[in-house]
């Protein structure tokens, strides 16, 4: 989901961890990479933030996966037949909490990588990783998943979130997080939305706009282009609205990226959730 430490892929099928000095494109499917990921999907805040006398709202920003996921129970009322798309899941942090309360979850990303491990942690409901301490010292962490998931309910696809298979049918809820500004043409993304939410489904979307012509050609960015009068959140909403979308909230997200022990990252990622009419 971001100013320091991260990459998503060129192609553009993952939510990104913002950063820029660390990791490239071609690192993608490395396992520092991945690493990151699983802290950042896995990471439990009082492990990564060990300052108990101040940062509780850092603390709060750390548990970005589970807040976003727990968005869907109070827009997105589960049926018997209730399926969820996970749009750029990467390790599948978000998947395993939605699948508390969908009884149909599919996880889509383009890394396999990624999607590996969210397969093993499927399976063994655990998997360790390395965090990086100070340097190049690591510590060996456990990411497990919580009691109360129901990974049975999930499964795991790699894919182009641009370039979905028809075969994957409709949804009663989609989530697409920290992807728009990682793939190569975000209209097509935004586009996609409205042939697969049923109708009365919710669409739980966001983005921090971080542009960068690596991932996206300058001339396919949604605002952030230097003389336009509307920013990047009005071209949105405009585009959201014009796809047949109903508008329910709107609100800043933030999320924190540990870089290491003495060094953090926050983000805020704009957060709109959508009606399908």
């Amino acid at each position: 989901m971001n100013d320091a430490t991260s990459t998503s892929a060129a192609t553009g099928n993952n939510k990104p961890i913002e950063g820029e000095t660390v990791f490239s494109p071609a690192s993608y499917e490395s396992e520092a990479i991945l690493n990151f990921y699983l802290q950042f999907h896995y990471g439990i805040g009082a492990e990564l933030y060990p300052y108990a006398t101040f940062g509780q709202e850092i603390r709060e920003a750390l548990a970005f996966i589970r807040n976003v996921a727990q968005k869907f129970q109070v827009y997105a009322p589960v049926n018997i037949n209730g399926r969820v798309l996970d749009l750029g899941c990467a390790v599948g942090g978000s998947c395993f909490e939605l699948s508390k309360f969908f009884p149909e979850v599919i996880g889509i990303d383009l890394s396999r990588a990624f999607i590996a491990a969210a397969n093993r942690i499927k399976q063994e409901k655990s998997i360790t990783y390395d965090s990086i301490l100070q340097g190049e010292v690591t510590v060996r962490r456990t990411a497990n998943l919580d009691s109360d998931v129901n990974p049975s309910r999930v499964s795991f696809r790699v894919e182009d979130a641009i370039k979905l298979c028809p075969s994957i049918g409709t949804f009663d809820a989609i989530l697409c997080c920290n992807l728009l500004d990682r793939v190569t043409d975000p209209r097509k993304l935004l586009d996609t939305f409205p042939p697969l939410i049923n109708q009365g489904g919710v669409l739980v979307f966001l983005t921090p706009f971080s542009w960068f012509e690596k991932y996206t050609p300058h001339d396919n960015w949604i605002g952030g282009r230097a003389g336009e009068t509307k920013r990047c959140e009005e071209q949105l909403k405009e585009i959201m609205s014009d796809n047949g979308l109903e508008l329910l909230e709107e609100e800043n997200v933030p999320f924190v990226i540990p870089e290491h022990i003495r060094r953090y990252q926050l983000g805020v990622s704009y957060c709109t959730v959508w009606r399908r009419k």
